[in-house]
């Protein structure tokens, strides 16, 4: 059988993470490779029809930076933080080639919206599915995210994103 519930859907996901602080920068970088058989969620794309019996190998990829100060010797300890994150995606020529190649980055279990907040319920990042989010496109987001601490147990945060897909819709 075709069907989609039936084909491989292998994820296998390896990377690194490192956090720190240097000349009182606070830094975070991580990067992140998926691997394996795509053919379940390539099916899922609306361009995404695969010839039966070709294999679609999975090559996608995220990388993330963080960089930040916090200035604890002032009134209400402001902080900065510079963000941006790369989830890749599929473009429709990505599956057209002849070996084709699922580059959208699954988040796998996602805990998206500590990190973008009410966008998470419309992204859909790596599901492949054409009915929600980017269908497979990637996704891109710089942010700049402010902290204050105007009273003991406060805390006042205000982030400001900007969106957008990783990948065009291709030819």
């Amino acid at each position: 059988s075709n069907c989609a519930a039936t084909q491989p859907n292998d994820i296998f996901t390896i990377g690194f993470r490192q956090a720190g602080q240097l000349f009182g920068i606070d830094y975070r970088g991580e990067l992140y490779h998926q691997y394996g058989d795509a053919n379940q969620d390539a099916q899922d794309l609306e361009n995404g029809g695969t010839v039966t019996g070709t294999g679609v190998d999975r090559d996608a990829y995220m990388f993330g930076v963080r960089l930040g100060k916090t200035f604890k010797n002032v009134s209400m300890k402001p902080s900065l933080t510079l963000w941006y994150d790369y989830l890749s995606g599929t473009e429709d020529s990505d599956l057209t080639q002849a070996n084709p190649e699922y580059r959208s980055f699954n988040t796998l279990f996602d805990t998206g919206h500590k990190f973008y907040g009410f966008m998470d319920l419309y992204l859909g990042v790596g599901s492949g599915s054409e009915s929600t989010g980017t269908a497979g496109l990637g996704l891109q987001d710089l942010a700049i995210k402010t902290k204050l601490h105007p009273m003991p147990g406060w805390t006042l945060k205000a982030d400001f994103h900007w969106f957008y897909v990783a990948e065009g819709v291709g030819p």
